[in-house]
Formats: C-alpha cells, structure tokens, sequence
C-alpha cells in the first residue's frame, strides 16, 4: 500500500450541482414555444386573416335559431359571398383594415342607385339584420338631390318586386329614412310604397332591420353603445329573403358620400346558404377551442419535462448521483479519472483526482484532512494504509 503523502493537503471538489443563469432562460423560452403552440392550435384551420371574424353557427335566442356575423375589419379583399351591385361598383367600393369603404364621388349624370354589396344566405321566417356604420363626409343639404346616405335593405325572393330598405341620408340635415315597396300579385291590388324620415346628428350608428311575423321594424341606434329606437313599423310580406344589400346612394351630379360599413350581423329563424365551410373552427365550437388549448398545455408540459431530464441527466453524469446507495458510498475512479468517496469527518460526498489516491486531502465542508482511497480500497470499502 503506497505510503501518505506529507505535502500540503489540496482542497478536494465537493460533489453539487449548480444551475446556472442560461438554464432559466432556456425553460422561459421553452415554456413560451408551448403557450405559443396553443394560441396557433386554438387559431388553426380558420381563415388567413387573423382579424377576421366570421360566426356561423346555432345560437338559440326566441325564433332567432340561427346567427351570422362578419366583421369587415382587417379584409383586405372582399369574400365571394358579397357581390358588387349598383353603378361603378368596383371603383367605388374598398375594403380597408378599418372597414368596407363607399365611396360615392360627385359628377354622376343622374341619381346614382345603391352601390354596395349583396349576400344571399337564404334567410327565413323572422329576422333581425344589423349592420355598424360611419359617415366620414356626405353632401352640403343644397346638393342632396333626390336623397343621399348609406343604406342597409332587404329583397324578398318573389317574382315581383318587393324591397324595405333604412338609410341614414342627408336632407335639409341628417336623418334615418325608412322605406318599403310592395307589389301584390293581381290587377285589382296596387303596388304599396311609404317613405319617411326621422332626424337625427349621428355619424357613426347602427341600423337594423326586424321582422316578426309580417311586421317590418326599422331600428337605429346613435353611436355604438346606445340603444335602438324604434322608427318606423308596417305589415310586411313572409317570403324569403333573396338578398341583404349594404351600399350607398347618391341624388343627383353634385352629391357625394363616403362612408364605412364595419360589421354585419344576421339573425334569422333558418339560414339556408349558411357557409359553414369558410367558418372560423374558432367560433364555430368552444369544444375545439378547449381541445386546442389542451393540446397546447401538454405540449409545454412536454417541453417542461424534457428540459429537466436532459439537465439532470447531465448533472448526473457530471457528478455522479446526488443520493448514493449504500453500496455506492465509495467506489473505483471513473472513466474520467475521478474517485468519489465520503469524508470520514461531516459525511459529505467529496470527488478527487485518481492521481490523489493514497493522499491527503481537506474538506472543503468540514476543513477536516482525510485520505483518499485507492481503487483498491474503495472496491472493498476499507481505507488503505
């Protein structure tokens, strides 16, 4: 057995593990990958355009069984499902981040007939279709003409022609306008036509049609958190609607208009055309969203985990285990030429060079001088001599 060395004890290496700085900011960035991961899974399969917001789905609500929402923010280019109707329709209507724009410029030879949009989504039995607008500039009263303003309307699918439409226009001021025209069937029942208009200074609202059995109601609401008031009611027909117009209209060459239509919504007894297949998955089923955000929250577990075994995997192959069997209280040096073995003095598991065996060394814990084993002794677990 090799004698001991008398040179000055070196400070033998206590076995811990550290974690460093780095390790925190690599478990932040994982766990923010798998948050991530859930927003685009709760996101996924919807439209291209995050801002978007399409619902199409059943929501009780009276004889309402059904709802449509369209949101006209953040399109950049307009959905197939509204056509372009009226005069120069596609030089006159833009779609902008904040909204549909329409644009009805001054210098038209004669009164310029509504210009805008349809949709046909077969609405039937009872209906409530509203519609947020803004009027960014309309025409001094002397150049009105024949009535100017944005306009929301119903078409009803008959062979003859049946319309109701609610415009807010401008005249000698600014006023909502509620007007139908009815054609019955038959010589002997004339054509019903009514006109008329309420004041009003707003220029941003909401407009909203209403039928409930075969009565037409014509809401406006000022601004965006006001109340609807009930303008105008009248008998109306039960047929289908064929189309849902949104556009302007200009009186006469010295009108303009510009104006913004912000949202869409359609509530009715049955949609017939509803588009399922362009629908956001997001606001079709809050049981896909709660998937999603599920299937996110497992992947950051995952990540989670993985991060703190691969970490503690290497601490264990750097350092050994940090709670040692008793049969691993001492043991021969690794093949990366270190011996670890327990201090005589605290019991602290200490780590030496192999070259240190038969030595003396000090605990670093303790400050105690004990002897490292050899490889021999620390196979039999008795110190050598």
């Amino acid at each position: 057995m090799p004698a001991p060395d008398l040179s000055p004890a070196p400070i033998c290496e206590e076995i811990r593990t550290t974690w460093r700085p780095h390790h925190l900011v690599i478990a932040v960035l994982v766990t923010a990958a798998g948050f991530g991961a859930a927003s685009w899974f709760a996101s996924a399969g919807g439209e291209p355009d995050a801002q978007r917001e399409v619902s199409e789905l059943t929501v009780p609500k009276g004889g309402l069984a059904q709802e449509y929402y369209w949101s006209f923010k953040g399109t950049p280019e307009r959905e197939e499902r509204f056509e372009p109707i009226g005069p120069e329709a596609d030089k006159c209507i833009k779609f902008e981040p904040e909204g549909v724009r329409i644009t009805l410029p001054s210098g038209y030879p004669k009164k310029r007939v509504g210009t805008g949009l349809a949709v046909d989504l077969g609405i039937k039995g009872d209906f409530e279709i509203t519609i947020g607008f803004e009027i960014l500039k309309e025409p001094e009263p002397e150049q009105t003409g024949q009535g100017t303003g944005l306009f929301l309307g119903v078409d009803l699918n008959t062979e003859t022609y049946n319309r109701a439409t609610l415009t807010r226009g401008m005249g000698e001021a600014g006023q909502y306008t509620s007007w139908f025209q009815l054609t019955n069937a038959g010589p002997d029942k004339p054509r019903e036509e009514k006109l008329t208009t309420f004041p009003t200074e707003a220029a941003t609202g909401r407009l909203r049609l209403v039928r409930t059995e075969d009565v037409l109601s014509y809401q406006a609401a000022d601004g965006t958190d006001k109340d609807f008031t009930v303008l105008d009611e009248h008998p109306f027909r039960k047929d289908d609607v064929k189309h849902v117009r949104i556009g302007g209209q200009t009186g006469g060459p010295e009108a303009a208009l510009d104006a913004r239509v912000v949202d869409l919504r359609i509530r009715a007894g049955s949609l017939a055309n509803l588009p399922v297949s362009t629908a956001s998955p997001k606001f079709e089923s809050h049981g896909w969203l709660a998937a999603a955000l599920v299937a996110g929250l497992v992947i950051t577990g995952s990540c989670i985990l993985g991060l703190w075994l691969f970490f503690r995997q290497r601490r264990d192959a750097e350092d050994g285990s940090s709670a040692p069997r008793p049969s691993e209280q001492a043991h021969p040096a690794s093949p990366s030429g270190h011996i670890s073995f327990p201090c005589s003095g605290c019991g602290k598991k200490l780590k030496a060079r192999a070259e240190l065996a038969g030595k003396k060394v000090k605990c670093p814990k303790c400050a105690k001088i004990v002897l490292v084993l050899t490889p021999e002794a620390a196979e039999s677990n008795v110190p050598g001599m």
